[in-house]
């Protein structure tokens, strides 16, 4: 069921004319019942009152908002900015009585004052159109606002549905990559999908807590040693399990974790970057290829030894 249920990002990346439109812009901002967005999501580096809309990008002179060597296409982000219309637009009244947004917002401890940990919005800053995919990216996450760690919580709700159609997961262990397993959520989708007194009885299973920058470092250490083990099984098989370091075994979950989360919100730890201060491991030496077998070659006679003339 989970997994026929789609989710897109109704509002990420938010264009202009949706976030100016009548029917969207009050329930965005100032009347929105929780996690109002306070201002554009998309705006220039220097100029701060110059919006950058991600689908009617403008040029600065010889200056661009998106490379153009690298086989990027204007017509198809047209194509795109129409279809996100499409999904931000109000609904048929028919349909809409049947949508839900479902979406996580971390918090403290006490599971319901919601902490400011997910990127909100973006500066752009110009680039020539010789930019490469090698230089630095002209686009910076700032504003932490409300969210999954992942997706802030403005953004993911269709801004013309109902709140009480709009369902916030609170809770401090609400990770984006592992939303739709959270217990919360479980609960929610048997509340709309099961008639009073039926419910699902889903198997509830607890999920690990992160691994930490030290652990996650180690273990990947430990991994770059193992190269030459050309394949792996499941890490959870006994045979391989075996092989593990002990210090490793009880935590590949948490591992697992925080390496799914780190794909999704941020990139490794800095002792994983070439700006790390610690040390990296030595990688081995290639091996160098044997030269193939041939026919075996004659020796060359040795020379004889003239004699004296007598």
């Amino acid at each position: 069921m989970i997994a026929s249920l789609p989710a897109p990002y109704t509002l990420h990346f938010l264009d202009e004319a949706t976030y100016a439109d009548s029917a969207t812009f009050a329930t965005l901002t100032g009347l929105a019942p929780e996690f109002p967005l306070s201002a554009y999501p998309s705006m220039d580096k220097t100029i701060a009152t110059l919006r950058a809309d991600p689908y009617n990008p403008q040029t600065n002179g010889a200056l661009v908002r998106y490379p153009v060597l690298t086989g990027f296409d204007l017509a198809e982000l047209d194509y795109a900015r129409l279809q996100f219309q499409q999904l931000a637009a109000p609904m048929a009244p028919n349909l809409l009585q049947k949508f839900y947004n479902i979406r996580g917002v971390r918090t403290q401890l006490d599971q319901q004052t919601s902490i400011s940990d997910t990127p909100g919005s973006v500066t752009w800053d110009w680039i020539p159109t010789s930019f490469a995919a090698t230089n630095p990216s002209p686009i910076v996450d700032i504003g932490q606002v409300p969210g999954d760690d992942t997706q802030p919580a403005w953004s993911t709700h269709l801004a013309t549905n109902d709140p009480a159609r709009c369902i916030t997961v609170r809770a401090s262990n609400v990770a984006h990559m592992f939303l739709m397993n959270h217990s919360q959520t479980l609960a929610e989708l048997e509340s709309i999908l099961c008639a009073p007194g039926v419910a699902m009885s889903p198997p509830v299973t607890n999920q690990p807590d992160p691994a930490s920058d030290e652990d996650l470092i180690a273990f990947m250490r430990w991994l770059d040693t193992q190269r030459a083990r050309k394949k792996w099984p499941r890490l959870d098989d006994p045979k391989i399990l075996v092989l593990i370091p002990p210090e490793f075994r009880e935590k590949l979950p948490a591992i697992a974790a925080r390496i799914m989360m780190d794909l999704m919100k941020r990139p490794a730890p800095p002792g994983l970057t070439d700006h790390g201060t610690g040390p990296r491991p030595k990688r081995p030496k290639p091996r160098r290829p044997r030269k193939p077998a041939g026919k075996p070659t004659r020796s060359k006679p040795a020379s004889r030894r003239r004699r004296p003339r007598r």
